[in-house]
């Protein structure tokens, strides 16, 4: 999902379920997830939607 979000730059959070072919009600508490972990922010689009964005070029996590 933060590829698709990197490199498709989705419009919406509705568009993007579209681009993953999966249901909106699967994909939305993740982008909310990811959200509230830092990974994506999120910011305010045309008419109430809000648009995901990923603002960094490489993620390292160290366990």
């Amino acid at each position: 999902m933060l590829n698709t979000i990197k490199q498709e730059k989705p419009q919406s959070i509705r568009e993007l379920p579209k681009i993953l072919h999966k249901d909106i009600s699967s994909v939305q508490p993740k982008v909310k997830n990811l959200a509230n972990e830092g990974l994506i922010k999120i910011k305010d689009g045309n008419k109430n939607s809000k648009i995901p964005y990923l603002n960094y070029d490489e993620i390292n996590l160290v366990i």
